[in-house]
């Protein structure tokens, strides 16, 4: 009887499929990249808005106690001037309680945001508003923001 020897081929991958690989793992970079820098921007912008968003109501308290100019200050509205994300600003109210940037935190931390500025407003009529610099693009911005 004759015996049959089988011998096991060794296989792998080609150069032309490790190839194809590389390129759409660089196509799915390329649009993956920009998407995630994106995602970081608004979530730098949210996070700065939400550090100075909380001293609205403390400003309220100090323009009807008596509404000193004295007494805005970074302490007395319970913020930092600096934080990790923002350098923060704290103006006065005129007689009339009205301050387009009343409080204001200067984006850092981030290169596609450094330096874009949120303002934190208030109208003569105790509205709150809220502003980001126009150079940003408006798909950054939070919807409570112009």
């Amino acid at each position: 009887m004759k015996t049959i020897k089988l011998t096991k081929k060794i296989t792998g991958f080609t150069l032309v499929e490790l190839m194809i690989v590389i390129a759409i793992i660089g196509i799915l970079a390329l649009v993956a990249i920009p998407q995630y820098q994106n995602y970081m921007a608004r979530t730098y912008i949210a996070a700065g808005l939400a550090e100075v968003y909380s001293a609205k109501t403390q400003y309220e308290i100090l323009i009807n106690k008596d509404n000193n100019p004295e007494d805005f200050t970074h302490d007395n509205l319970g913020l930092k001037a600096s934080t990790s994300r923002c350098d923060i600003h704290v103006n006065p109210p005129n007689n009339f309680g009205v301050q387009p940037q009343a409080i204001s935190c200067v984006l850092k931390g981030f290169s596609k945001i450094n330096g874009v500025r949120i303002d934190l407003g208030r109208t003569a009529a105790g509205q709150w508003n809220c502003k980001i610099d126009s150079d940003i693009s408006e798909k950054l911005k939070p919807e409570s923001c112009s």
